[in-house]
């Protein structure tokens, strides 16, 4: 994170699979996110990991692969 502006609790940075126009939250289906908290989402559920918050200087990293269900 190399710059940040006026905090908001819905903050988050993540990753999603699919591109559905208007969607405004990466807590939702087919998505992974990581709140400015440390808490985790995965399809839209908290799990119960927490990570440490994100902030100014904080570097994340996803990493992914596919799999078949």
């Amino acid at each position: 994170i190399s710059a940040a502006g006026q905090v908001d609790r819905r903050d988050s940075l993540g990753v999603c699979v699919d591109s559905r126009k208007g969607a405004e939250s990466l807590q939702r289906d087919q998505a992974v996110c990581i709140s400015t908290n440390g808490a985790v989402f995965v399809n839209g559920k908290e799990m119960t990991n927490q990570l440490p918050a994100i902030s100014l200087g904080s570097a994340v990293t996803f990493d992914m692969e596919v799999v078949s269900m």
